[in-house]
């Protein structure tokens, strides 16, 4: 499931249009997640650099 989130970020990131109704429930919850690390990930680095 992680790894088909992944791809579907990839995806997206490349201009891929998909619909909510292809996506599964627990994939769209693991790119929520996923999407929501990457965003943390990122402030922490903006922080440390003093931002």
């Amino acid at each position: 499931m992680l790894r088909r989130a992944l791809d579907l970020r990839a995806a997206l990131k490349l201009g891929v249009r998909l619909e909510l109704d292809e996506i599964r429930a627990d994939e769209f919850q693991a790119l929520v997640v996923l999407e929501e690390e990457r965003d943390a990930l990122d402030r922490e680095q903006m922080n440390a650099h003093g931002r």
